[in-house]
């Protein structure tokens, strides 16, 4: 089942999120680099205590995936761009369809805020990421990037 986040979901959001990262950038991040939970818990109990739009999909009264949503961070983006800003799913979650679900919840929930378009980023390394992201209407924009810690991303728009 897919619904909105409340406060109450932050820790497990937050375990959750740490979960995905250690499968996910195993191999790019060193371990040490990665938030912990208890670090994450607080930004999300910050982001869902200020009304930050969030889904969740829910198993079995487990959360298995979150999404976060909302306007568009960077500075060369105009009103109208939204930004899909975060996309997890839980390891022993993967392949079940729970990510292409949330993605599709997520997309319309960017469209009923009134954006016409939404940007997302990825690490340049995860073709998988990028595979599912590409699969599903959303197209690489060439020369947009940026480096975090310990890895490159870049940057993926689709119009709404």
């Amino acid at each position: 089942m897919i619904r909105a986040a409340v406060f109450e979901d932050a820790a497990a959001i937050a375990r959750l999120e740490v979960r995905a990262w250690q499968r996910a950038y195993a191999d790019w991040a060193d371990p040490e680099q990665l938030a912990t939970p208890d670090q994450r818990r607080a930004r999300w109990a910050t982001h869902l205590g200020e009304g930050g739009r969030t889904l969740v999909f829910e198993v079995g009264g487990t959360v298995a995936a979150f999404a976060a949503a909302g306007p568009g961070r960077d500075e060369d983006l105009d009103a109208d761009v939204g930004e899909l800003m975060a996309l997890h799913v839980d390891p022993t979650a993967q392949g079940a369809g729970v990510g292409r679900s949330l993605l599709i919840e997520a997309v319309d929930l960017l469209r009923s805020d009134g954006y016409v378009e939404a940007v997302l980023w990825v690490l340049a390394e995860n073709e998988y990421a990028r595979r599912a992201c590409e699969r599903r209407g959303w197209r690489l924009e060439d020369g947009v990037g940026r480096d975090t810690l310990w890895a490159h991303e870049v940057r993926y728009r689709r119009v709404l």
